[in-house]
């Protein structure tokens, strides 16, 4: 008989707390009924604005605790006002997958009020606070509410906003979005630069920003309001952001610089990022290539303008040398001529001196030593993404850029020092003289530049010059010549 009464007890709560949550609802007009097959949801609550539904229905189930602020019951209040409660992991996991949108409602009796948490929602902080929630055995979590989650119109408007956003994208699918704005703007300063902002925003496609102050109506279509429902709308402020196109639009470029040089650019991908009746703008900067390109096409002026500067990246030694002969001849001042690879159709310009800087002569005098090396020895080297060169590597690449080009490095009043192993003593004798003239044969030479391991193959090394021997420290068989005032010739075969 006690089991009996405890229980009447708990259901004549359960039935006051539904009849005070559908009171609610309905002090809004909205519609709240229970669910007769019990899947786990109480009530089932459809959006209704200006006696007309919405088309946003969702499930609640609901928690009914006698006053939360005595903390003697299972929902306790935290110390940052954020109610906590337990649930049965096996509901959570069912409720995930509704397809209709589930609400946890906590109805405290006492003030007649609630607290209430999307599922989705819940799951989400219960993810980011207790990452293995579902796998430690236990079989109820406990999940937290936001303190400002309370069942008022206030905040229930705002859950009404959040669905309707949540059922927009299946809801819009093949009808008309357009949104009507009607703006007004007085004839002072503040006025006047706010009108400029919506004519850059037609013309160009800019990001526009208006104060709320100068919004004087706005109209959604007919089923935009059915879904949020018909308000008067006083937005703080109009703000409308470009959306980049996804379509690449392929381009070869092509300077002829005023001092008559030519630079090419085969293949460029584009993609417009802003637009307006007048100009459009277009760039390069999802491609991998070291020139990062900004078109700007305006269609009343017959005017193309285009920005280019390097970023950093770590390219081909070829593709780093082409990007800066490119931006070398932009220097120039010329004719750009831009082909649209799609109909072959040829858009030209002309382009003032000045308005870029060149590289430097030494770097880009380096970059074609590399890519001329590269090319000769089918080696690949790479700049790295700052594009830094190391002194020592400097000096590398003039060597190795000789030996590919002419196959020999003549050389002149050199100080060097050599270890050699000589095969008897009759060798170290004529070697260590004075002066001498010395010559020796190596099968394959082998030089590491930028990384990357380069076959120069065999190499004949002759010179004439002042020589002072002295054997290496634990190595008995070598032999360190130190060698001054050395004149010679060193060879390689493969490059002659």
């Amino acid at each position: 008989m006690t089991n009996r009464k405890r229980n009447t007890d708990q259901q004549q709560q359960e039935r006051r707390s539904r009849n005070q949550f559908k009171d609610f609802i309905h002090s809004l007009d909205w519609v709240a009924n229970d669910i007769q097959d019990d899947m786990g949801e109480d009530i089932v609550v459809d959006i209704w604005v200006n006696g007309q539904w919405t088309g946003i229905s969702f499930r609640v189930q609901l928690k009914s605790v006698q006053d939360i602020s005595s903390g003697s019951g299972k929902a306790r209040r935290l110390q940052d006002g954020r109610i906590s409660f337990p649930l049965e992991i096996k509901d959570l996991e069912h409720w995930a997958t509704a397809a209709t949108p589930v609400y946890l409602v906590v109805w405290d009796m006492k003030p007649k009020k609630g607290y209430w948490i999307r599922i989705d929602d819940a799951i989400e902080e219960l993810n980011n606070r207790l990452p293995n929630w579902r796998t430690k055995n236990k079989r109820t979590v406990r999940i937290r509410i936001p303190r400002e989650n309370i069942t008022d119109e206030r905040n229930f408007n705002r859950l009404h906003s959040d669905l309707a956003s949540y059922y927009l994208p299946s809801v819009a699918k093949g009808k008309d979005g357009t949104v009507n704005v009607k703006l007004a703007f007085p004839p002072d300063d503040e006025g006047k630069t706010n009108y400029e902002a919506v004519r850059r925003f037609i013309s160009a496609g800019d990001t526009l920003v208006i104060d709320g102050k100068f919004i004087q109506q706005v109209t959604f279509p007919s089923w935009w309001e059915k879904l949020i429902g018909q308000r008067d709308i006083k937005p703080a402020k109009l703000e409308i952001s470009p959306v980049p196109s996804e379509e690449i639009i392929p381009m070869s470029l092509m300077l002829q610089a005023e001092d008559g040089t030519d630079a090419f650019l085969p293949y460029v991908e584009f993609r417009k990022v802003k637009g307006g009746d007048d100009e459009v703008t277009l760039t390069n900067v999802d491609q991998i290539l070291p020139l990062q390109f900004t078109l700007v096409l305006r269609r009343s002026k017959h005017e193309i303008a285009i920005n280019a500067h390097l970023r950093p990246l770590k390219i081909e030694v070829c593709k780093a040398d082409k990007a800066v002969r490119f931006l070398n001849a932009l220097a120039k001042g010329g004719m750009l001529k831009i082909q649209l690879l799609r109909n072959d159709e040829v858009l030209a310009a002309d382009f003032l001196s000045g308005q870029f800087s060149p590289i430097e002569t030494w770097m880009s005098n380096l970059l074609a030593k590399l890519c001329a090396i590269a090319e000769k020895t089918g080696t690949n080297l790479y700049m790295d993404e700052n594009w830094c060169i190391p002194p020592r590597e400097v000096m590398k690449i003039d060597e190795v850029y000789e030996i590919v080009t002419k196959g020999q490095i003549h050389f002149e009043n050199m100080d060097f020092t050599v270890q050699i192993n000589p095969t008897d003593r009759a060798v170290i004798l004529d070697v260590c003289k004075p002066e001498t003239n010395f010559r020796f044969n190596s099968k394959n030479r082998t030089v590491e530049l930028l990384g990357a391991s380069i076959s120069l193959g065999e190499r004949i090394f002759s010179f004439q010059g002042l020589v002072e021997c002295e054997n290496v420290v634990g190595h008995r068989d070598l032999i360190k010549l130190s060698v001054r005032n050395a004149h010679g010739l060193d060879e390689y075969p493969n490059w002659l």
